[in-house]
């Protein structure tokens, strides 16, 4: 599982969270919106409901840069 991601996504151990649904998503092979779909709520209220908004930003930019925009650091 990834420990961490790269540069513009925060340490596994400050949003382990984020880190599980991208693991589980490159894990099962998830296109990017599947693996937005599994933020729930966050992704579909709190950026959806707010284009213009600040919060969330690992989901705003992984909404812009895709798999592509993910590397793996380390793996536990």
């Amino acid at each position: 599982m990834p420990s961490a991601l790269n540069r513009w996504f925060f340490r596994a151990s400050l949003s382990s969270g984020f880190c599980k649904i991208f693991a589980f998503g490159l894990l099962n092979g998830l296109s990017d919106l599947q693996t937005l779909h599994c933020f729930g709520d966050y992704y579909r209220g709190d950026v959806l409901g707010n284009p213009a908004g600040a919060g969330h930003q690992n989901i705003r930019r992984f909404m812009q840069h895709g798999w592509s925009g993910i590397s793996i650091k380390d793996e536990a």
